[in-house]
């Protein structure tokens, strides 16, 4: 039996800590950040038209967040756009958006911003209307941006497999076996019975539309570098403007 020490216990934390320090030092420029500032926006003036019981929360749910019942009837079909956008308590929020800030620039980087928006838009689009199919004949609403949360977990098990991330908070994990775990758990979710208030076919389908979307950009990737990675995806090589400064410090796994 191979006893670990307890350095290289900690090695896996002190790798997250990394991340924490990456992404702070990532700025307010990119994409990820701007779409947290939008989500985080649009949660604050939902609260505070709550509170100045101007709208009350759930008028603005049903208005904002995706409903078979409302798009059928009412043709609301701006729901498909605002319902990634909202979220429907503090921990929904903070959980979708810390991930974001996390891992979302990473991926960012090495998609280039256009692609990357691409990316977000599919995995959105794809999500509710995965869900909105899954809830026709429902007043079910569904909201928040978990479906791209699961696209972005995708394309980083695409880019960096051998990152390791903390599952559960607590279990370090490579990044492609966490990704499998996740996806094996919302198959099962997803056809299983019990729905437990999550939409679980958004997740699934959100994560889906990523791996086929970078599949179809295997063949210009593999004009690249040529390298494959363990999902079958060629990867991209690493833009001028995110490689390493001499003397610079990056963990190779995060």
């Amino acid at each position: 039996m191979r006893m670990e020490t307890p350095k290289q216990i900690r090695q896996p934390f002190a790798r997250m800590t990394a991340v924490f320090r990456q992404a702070a030092a990532r700025g307010t420029a990119t994409l990820s950040v701007r779409i947290i500032t939008l989500c985080v926006g649009l949660f604050v003036v939902v609260g505070l038209l709550d509170a100045f019981r101007i709208v009350d929360r759930r008028t603005s749910i049903l208005f904002l967040g995706l409903s078979h019942h409302a798009v059928r009837d009412r043709f609301w079909v701006h729901q498909f756009i605002t319902a990634p956008l909202l979220h429907a308590n503090l921990v929904h929020l903070l959980f979708n958006m810390l991930t974001l800030w996390m891992l979302g620039p990473s991926v960012e980087t090495i998609l280039g911003r256009r692609r990357y928006l691409v990316l977000t838009i599919l995995c959105a689009a794809v999500s509710m209307a995965a869900s909105f199919a899954v809830t026709a004949g429902t007043h079910i609403i569904t909201l928040g941006y978990s479906g791209v949360i699961f696209g972005i977990l995708v394309a980083q098990a695409v880019y960096f497999p051998n990152r390791t991330i903390i599952v559960f908070w607590f279990f370090p994990m490579r990044m492609r076996h966490a990704v499998l775990l996740f996806g094996a758990a919302e198959l099962y979710l997803t056809i299983a019975p019990e729905r437990a208030g999550v939409s679980h076919a958004a997740h699934l389908f959100g994560a889906l539309a990523a791996y086929l979307y970078l599949r179809r950009l295997k063949s210009g990737a593999r004009s690249g570098s040529g390298r494959r990675s363990s999902f079958g995806i060629g990867k991209p090589g690493v833009p001028k403007r995110s490689r390493r400064k001499r003397g610079e410090s990056v963990p190779d796994e995060l």
